[in-house]
């Protein structure tokens, strides 16, 4: 009764809405089925957000031939709104001129139909949250305008099928807390126009593909939070234009390749956590670029190479943790760019240099001056 009285409301609201092109339902927590829509052909852009009673394949969407756009999410925080919807709604596969797909936190969505392939306007593809979702069809490859595509916390998805090579224009790659996540395609290669790749919290990932130094026009790489991950290919200096790089909490990284040194425009990096990692390589002198250099808690580091006196566009240097640090390089006073230094924690040091004149921000917490 509750659902006819809603839509009863809502349908004489919109009848007359010919030119409506934009529509946004928000907790609408009552609502089952979207059939109402089927004569308001204008539509080019739906946002359901909290409407989690939408549980099966509607005519109402299926009719809706210039649609590009369309949104299903829900507020997960709620317990009470955890959304319904039970399997991929076929008729969406019917909507050609679909450039835009979310689907967010549909925790009983299972797997993505081989028909996707027919949905090859689509630039953005989202299953955000969607935990039974195992792996992708081969027929992804057909989505050859794909740009973006988010996985993120599909925490049952073990690994990716060869036909994402397909994906010549992708270029955001989303796959943090993919928690099962094992390992990359090789065909991970062939995404030469791929910006943005995040593997973050990746927990079972313990290797990055060679293939991986094939992708030219790669800005940020983050595999922050990759606790297995053993190492950082030695090609990855083929990743010229990379501007960050997040590898905290990586512990079982300890090491970095000598060859860092190619990412000569490198601003971040970030290794934040990686308890493991005991120096860092020679090769650190070429990142000439580099901002922002983040070792907090890399409690097993020892000593900082005097290349560093290399970096000249340091600005801040974040050593707060490093517990087995005995001293700092003497060149690192010449760094004029370098505005902020922390040094909590560092219990094992026992002096600094002297000259940063330039240093604007100083943070010592718990440092033995007198041991």
């Amino acid at each position: 009764m509750m659902d006819f009285c809603l839509w009863f409301c809502l349908h004489k609201f919109l009848r007359d809405c010919s030119s409506l092109q934009r529509l946004q339902l928000t907790e609408w927590s009552h609502l089952a089925n979207v059939d109402a829509l089927e004569n308001m052909t204008t539509l080019m852009c739906i946002h359901f957000e909290t409407c989690p009673n939408i549980q099966r394949s509607s005519r109402g969407l299926s009719k809706l031939m210039g649609l590009k756009e369309l949104s299903l999410s829900t507020d997960t925080t709620k317990k009470l709104y955890k959304s319904k919807l039970e399997g991929f709604p076929d008729c969406i596969t019917l909507l050609k001129a679909l450039n835009t797909l979310n689907l967010l936190d549909c925790e009983n969505i299972e797997a993505l139909p081989e028909q996707i392939s027919a949905l090859t306007a689509l630039e953005v593809l989202g299953f955000n949250g969607s935990s039974k979702i195992n792996t992708l069809p081969q027929g992804i490859s057909s989505l050859i305008r794909l740009k973006i595509l988010s996985l993120n916390g599909c925490t049952g998805i073990e690994s990716l099928p060869d036909g994402i090579s397909g994906l010549k224009a992708l270029q955001m790659l989303i796959l943090s807390g993919c928690l099962n996540l094992k390992n990359l395609p090789h065909g991970i290669a062939s995404l030469t126009e791929l910006q943005y790749l995040n593997l973050k919290s990746c927990k079972r990932l313990e290797t990055l593909p060679d293939g991986i130094s094939r992708l030219v026009n790669l800005q940020f790489l983050v595999v922050e939070g990759c606790s297995s991950l053993k190492s950082i290919p030695q090609d990855i200096s083929s990743l010229t234009g990379l501007v960050g790089l997040a590898s905290g909490f990586c512990e079982e990284l300890q090491s970095l390749p000598d060859a860092i040194s190619g990412l000569r425009n490198l601003q971040i990096l970030n290794l934040k956590g990686c308890k493991n990692l005991v120096t860092l390589p020679d090769g650190v002198s070429g990142l000439t670029a580099l901002k922002n250099l983040d070792l907090e808690e890399c409690a097993s580091l020892r000593k900082l190479p005097e290349g560093i006196s290399s970096l000249t566009a340091l600005n801040t240097l974040s050593l707060n943790g490093c517990k087995k640090l005995n001293a700092l390089p003497e060149g690192i006073s010449a760094l004029r760019a370098l505005t902020t230094l922390k040094l909590e924690r560092c219990s094992d040091l026992r002096s600094i240099p002297l000259g940063f004149s330039s240093l604007t921000r100083l943070q010592i917490y718990s440092w033995n001056w007198f041991d």
